[in-house]
């Protein structure tokens, strides 16, 4: 008789522990759902701003950097007039301030607690008139697009030692790439690399950096090539890509 009853508290006890476990499950998934959807309310996926008379821009990630910001894509537009981010990322809110020396850019850690929901690459285009790009932080970019101008220069400088930079489909006449790295890096795999894409169209190519990887397989190979290299920067290219180049001798 007493095992019986043991028996059936048992089960009552173990369907009450089931169902009380679905119902918190649920309960749970619906707070989420709720917190999601008021984070997504507040969220500035698009953003723009005029840059006015600046044609140098700078991108500091810095503070977002924890919150995993990713791939940036940077892409010049013919025929823009502002600056657009495109930001899906919950975990991150953008400004952007014109001031007396540049037009900055800032990614900050958002005040959202949905840390896993949303993540995505970021945005952001940027006009053609734009003439130096400086970034910081950045750990990883891919830039394309298209400068029109027959004799269009652009310069972009990066002040991180172990961000990799991707150049893919960018056509404008003269390219700099410049490093701002000061100092080797702790390992091998974490070092500054510029990769110049297959799709990139560049007639003068002008490469400053002291340390880190340098990838050069566009599908045509600029056709004046400058290099300003420390000792230890690893080169890669197409044996024409060696056959134009010319090695700065200043040092």
């Amino acid at each position: 008789m007493m095992s019986r009853l043991f028996s059936k508290a048992g089960v009552c006890l173990f369907a009450f522990t089931f169902v009380w476990y679905l119902a918190g499950n649920y309960m749970l998934g619906y707070l989420n759902k709720e917190r999601l959807a008021a984070a997504e309310n507040i969220h500035i996926k698009e953003q723009y701003a005029d840059l006015g008379q600046h044609t140098r821009v700078v991108i500091d990630t810095q503070l977002a950097i924890h919150r995993g910001v990713g791939k940036i894509k940077l892409i010049f537009e013919p025929g823009m007039t502002q600056a657009k981010v495109s930001n899906p990322n919950l975990q991150i809110a953008v400004s952007m301030q014109a001031a007396a020396d540049a037009f900055h850019i800032r990614l900050n850690s958002s005040k959202s607690d949905m840390r896993h929901y949303r993540t995505g690459e970021l945005e952001i285009r940027l006009p053609v008139s734009v003439r130096r790009l400086e970034l910081t932080g950045a750990s990883n970019a891919e830039i394309s697009g298209s400068f029109t101008a027959p004799d269009t220069s652009l310069e972009l400088l990066v002040r991180d030692c172990d961000s990799h930079i991707e150049v893919d489909s960018l056509k404008v006449n003269q390219l700099r790439l410049v490093s701002a790295c000061v100092s080797p890096p702790k390992k091998e795999c974490c070092a500054i690399t510029y990769s110049v894409k297959e799709g990139a169209q560049i007639n003068q190519l002008d490469v400053q950096m002291p340390f880190g990887d340098l990838d050069v397989h566009p599908g045509r190979v600029p056709q004046q090539i400058l290099l300003d290299l420390g000792e230890n920067v690893k080169i890669t290219g197409k044996p024409e890509f060696f056959r134009l180049a010319r090695f700065d001798k200043k040092k």
